[in-house]
């Protein structure tokens, strides 16, 4: 029910020879567009294999070309940010995403777009284009300034200047 499933079937018709594997505890059962898109066969190029343990989720998103977080406007915090979106930075993927207020001082390494065109638009030249090679590094030093160890740190450096 978070995921904006026009936008997500409309990324996935424009590009049926790319292979889209959606992991997670997806619950289809009481939305028929969630179950046409994710069960019914409508896009051969759609897998979804489920949730998995997080010792395996780092393989796969290593494999991974990008990730997509097309979150739906309708529900409360979407529009703030996302759990998976570092996992993704850390390895330097590219995330095509709708707009999160958190991430916008860094919007510059994602493609964040709210406007369902334009971020078809998106994918579709990063696909054909691909991106500067330096964006992969820039997100991989971000995602490690947001790690629980240098979360950690910056709270012992704000506690250390306090006392």
């Amino acid at each position: 029910m978070r995921i904006d499933l026009e936008l997500l079937s409309g990324l996935i018709e424009d590009h049926p020879d790319v292979p889209f594997v959606f992991i997670g505890p997806y619950t289809l059962d009481n939305d028929p567009q969630a179950q046409q898109l994710f069960r019914e066969g409508r896009f051969p190029n759609v897998h979804l294999v489920g949730a998995m343990p997080y010792r395996q989720l780092a393989a796969w998103i290593a494999g991974a070309r990008f990730c997509l977080a097309p979150m739906g406007r309708h529900f409360p915090g979407n529009n703030i940010s996302h759990h998976k979106i570092f996992q993704y930075l850390a390895l330097g993927k590219p995330v095509f995403s709708t707009v999160f207020s958190e991430y916008l001082p860094f919007g510059h390494l994602l493609y964040m777009n709210d406007d369902r065109q334009a971020a078809r638009d998106e994918l579709s030249e990063f696909l054909r284009a691909g991106e500067p090679a330096g964006l992969a590094a820039e997100r991989i030093a971000l995602a490690r300034t947001k790690s629980f160890d240098a979360t950690f740190q910056s709270i012992g450096d704000f506690l250390d200047r306090k006392h």
